[in-house]
């Protein structure tokens, strides 16, 4: 439902609602032989479809980034990736005041020769001016996100931060590839509350 888009000459885009909500149950797809890039900005951000930046052929796959003024949901078997077929994965933001990470959702930036980059509402450790912060993050139980190398290379980054409260139930994964790979890096910070399920 979004009141304009921008699309660049590599066919990347940006949605804006201006101030009001995006809502996504269908597929938004930047993904090719080379890496594009998916923006979406409103009040509310809630994806419960597919919002891909893969890539078959560039050394690193897209980006994307869904940012809120209040929450970014993505819900039921919604899916965001940026993966790369022969390349390392992408980088993905899921940013806003409130993040959420429901029912079977899966974020992926994972690839052939490393993994990409994941924040789910900040970057390490709150402290990169450029990254805004959330509030609050869940990450439900039967949810994945992973930034794997899958044949080579290392694991990616995974960042699950809030400057209150972290609940964090759901599959994160950044391993290196089974041969010839060293494991990426993983934070889950909660500064006020935490919660982790193992």
């Amino acid at each position: 439902h979004a009141t304009s888009v921008v699309v660049d000459e590599d066919g990347s885009f940006t949605l804006s609602t201006g101030g009001a909500n995006v809502e996504n149950a269908g597929v938004l797809s930047v993904s090719g032989d080379t890496e594009g890039a998916v923006v979406l900005l409103g009040e509310n951000v809630t994806s419960s479809g597919e919002i891909r930046a893969d890539s078959t052929s560039a050394h690193t796959a897209g980006s994307i980034e869904i940012h809120s003024v209040d929450t970014t949901l993505i819900t039921e078997e919604g899916q965001v990736s940026a993966n790369a077929t022969n390349g390392q994965g992408g980088d993905i933001k899921l940013l806003g005041d409130k993040v959420g990470v429901t029912d079977s959702a899966n974020v992926s930036a994972s690839g052939s020769t490393g993994g990409g980059q994941i924040l789910v509402g900040g970057d390490e450790t709150g402290s990169n001016p450029l990254i805004r912060n959330a509030q609050f993050i869940y990450l439900g139980e039967n949810t994945d996100i992973s930034a794997d190398a899958t044949i080579d290379g290392d694991g990616g980054r995974l960042i699950s931060f809030a400057e209150n409260t972290a609940r964090i139930y759901g599959n994160l994964s950044a391993t290196g590839a089974e041969f010839g790979g060293n494991g990426g890096f993983i934070e889950t910070s909660g500064l006020r509350g935490f919660e982790f399920l193992i």
